[in-house]
């Protein structure tokens, strides 16, 4: 958990609202999770989402640090 944190600090400048910032922190979450699969739907519904429309927005659109 303390990585995650420490990954999320790093990478939560790059969002200007809190709302995609927690949704990538839920993202990156749902890729480490033990998911069988990993996909927009999938990595929704980890986090508690009724559709994968933000997850793949989020991995659409944004500019991910390199």
């Amino acid at each position: 958990m303390a990585e995650l944190d420490s990954l999320c600090d790093r990478i939560g400048g790059r969002f200007r609202r809190a709302e995609p910032r927690a949704r990538a922190r839920e993202y990156v979450s749902g890729l480490v999770a033990g998911l069988e699969r990993k996909n927009g739907w999938t990595l929704a519904e980890q986090a508690g989402e009724v559709g994968p429309d933000g997850m793949q927005r989020l991995a659409r659109l944004r500019q991910w640090p390199r």
